[in-house]
């Protein structure tokens, strides 16, 4: 993101000019995409751990100690059975596609190629593939950008999607739960059936152009 800031600055506006109108997200909170923020000011309590990956024993008797009961989980990969079995504790996860009709990766894109437009759905974590039960499946607005793709590679074009605007899409689905699930413990998921939908994978180059384009 910071590298598309400093060489392609107007690609990155225009991707807000357009998140901004569609998404009703401020600029000034757009502008904080980039920027290191302080988690102190959100959180009273941070608490780092150092594993090697999400295998990792120590990281299970932490979640397991600490007994939350429900963790919201940015990142990327499969999540191991033996962290989603933690007695008492659930995992929520943001996915870039409407489930259970889009499933997989780069789904922002998937969808943009194949409905026109970009969705998310929020949903509670299971062993497969974004095939937990759904809290929120929610289609976004369709989006039109002004930008000469001649003038970017398809890699910066990649890359500025998943910068500016994927998170954003997410942000809009975990905004809504937070706004409508104030005790978390009151969430109703509705069931997902497994055998409706696709799961995509990451697009080959090819289809990235098209996508993009």
């Amino acid at each position: 993101p910071r590298y598309i800031s400093k060489h392609y600055p107007e690609l990155k506006n225009e991707i807000f000019r357009e998140v901004e109108k569609k998404f009703s997200i401020s600029r000034n909170s757009l502008s904080q995409t980039t920027k290191k923020i302080n988690l102190l000011n959100y959180s009273d309590n941070i608490e780092s751990l150092l594993i090697q990956n999400l295998s990792d024993e120590k990281l299970k008797n932490k979640l397991t100690y600490h007994n939350e009961g429900v963790i919201l989980y940015t990142g990327g990969g499969i999540v191991p059975s033996k962290l989603l079995s933690i007695i008492n504790t659930k995992f929520i996860h943001i996915h870039p596609g409407y489930l259970p009709d889009v499933k997989g990766a780069d789904c922002t894109l998937w969808s943009s190629l194949i409905f026109g437009k970009t969705a998310a759905s929020c949903f509670y974590m299971s062993t497969g593939i974004d095939t937990g039960d759904i809290i929120i499946s929610k289609w976004m607005p369709k989006l039109e950008f002004c930008i000469d793709n001649h003038k970017y590679n398809y890699k910066i074009l990649y890359r500025a999607v998943y910068s500016f605007l994927d998170p954003w899409i997410r942000s809009i689905v975990l905004r809504e739960f937070l706004n409508n699930y104030e005790i978390f413990h009151t969430v109703k998921p509705k069931i997902q059936d497994t055998k409706k939908g696709n799961t995509y994978y990451f697009m080959h180059n090819k289809i990235k152009n098209l996508a993009l384009s």
